[in-house]
């Protein structure tokens, strides 16, 4: 069973009433805004297609699978969005990079109600287990789940890095 989105088709959530799909446009243009929004953070955002150096990096047999944490509940719908479009944008940067990326909040994105809590919760702990890196983003230390996935990585000696502070040595070693 899954859920079929089309343009103009609403699904309910229980922090709104109603969020409407108005196509891949309005979508492409708010994931931009998302990213330029990234940049003037001072979140890097490069080139989408590897070259040189970059390319030779991406081997099926080397690549190493980074996930993505931080904040996902918000006080409203368009708070969540906007966390979900942050970690997005740190995913796609990752992958840029040359990493395998498992971002949850792309993985599920407006599931909310779907599932109790505790069953995305404790599935993407099992995710998290198969990965070799953690990716802190800002405001993760605010999140019960992003705090969990922290635990667990250290107790499973998976290298955590925070986002965008440990940039450089994220891309060395990718």
């Amino acid at each position: 069973m899954g859920i079929k989105l089309t343009q103009g088709s609403t699904v309910g959530t229980p922090r709104d009433d109603a969020y409407t799909i108005r196509g891949w446009e309005d979508y492409v243009r708010e994931r931009d805004r998302a990213w330029a929004a990234a940049a003037s953070l001072g979140q890097p955002v490069v080139s989408c297609t590897p070259t040189g150096a970059d390319s030779a990096k991406v081997k099926h047999e080397t690549m190493k699978l980074a996930y993505v944490t931080g904040p996902y509940r918000a006080d409203c719908l368009s708070g969540v969005v906007q966390n979900i479009r942050h970690a997005e944008a740190v995913a796609l940067e990752l992958w840029r990079m040359g990493y395998a990326v498992m971002c949850p909040h792309m993985n599920t994105a407006l599931f909310d109600g779907a599932a109790p809590d505790e069953v995305f919760l404790t599935g993407y702990l099992v995710i998290l287990r198969r990965c070799d890196l953690l990716v802190l983003t800002p405001g993760w230390a605010k999140s019960a789940g992003c705090q969990g996935e922290r635990e667990e990585a250290c107790e499973r000696s998976i290298p955590v890095y925070r986002w965008p502070e440990e940039y450089a040595e994220l891309r060395k070693n990718a």
